[in-house]
């Protein structure tokens, strides 16, 4: 899971902190696509890797569905 989250991070060229909302919602949506969140404390690891909460990073899933 770290592997995939960090080469997902870093494939964007632009640090977590930089990044826009619309460029955080990307990454979240390819990760949801290679089932990064169906392993168990996988939403807070994708937070700390993108500078974001656990609650925005629910609400990027529910708004790629």
């Amino acid at each position: 899971m770290m592997n995939i989250i960090n080469r997902a991070v870093i494939s964007s060229n632009v640090p977590p902190e930089r990044m826009s909302p619309e460029e955080k919602m990307e990454i979240v949506k390819q990760l949801e696509s290679q089932g990064v969140f169906l392993l168990k404390g996988s939403v807070q690891e994708v937070a700390k890797h993108l500078k974001a909460s656990d609650a925005t990073i629910y609400r990027y899933l529910s708004k790629s569905m």
